[in-house]
């Protein structure tokens, strides 16, 4: 299969392994899954915050989508549905 030359460098390998042997060991853990696929940034009208060319892309999709992307909040700005807690943890959120 192709995918066996596909590896996680060192350092990962060793932050999941240690995560699984505390989950293993009923150990403290936080487990956090960020969302940055582009579809969850479309479909809740909001901006990832990683540059502002990424931000761009992601703000013209929203444009070409809005009528199917966001219902509720459709005259909001993304700046204010981030106030209003409808968008996604990004990285900056949590760094």
């Amino acid at each position: 299969v192709a995918f066996q030359a596909l590896r996680f460098a060192a350092d990962i390998r060793e932050t999941g392994s240690r995560l699984a042997d505390r989950m293993r060991a009923d150990g403290p853990y936080i487990a956090l899954h960020l969302r940055l696929e582009k579809d969850v940034w479309i479909q809740t009208g909001c901006l990832p915050g990683l540059s502002s060319k990424h931000d761009a892309l992601i703000a013209g999709m929203i444009r070409r989508r809005r009528p199917e992307a966001i219902s509720s909040s459709l005259n909001m700005s993304h700046h204010q549905r981030r106030l209003s807690g409808l968008c996604p943890l990004n990285a900056g959120d949590v760094a």
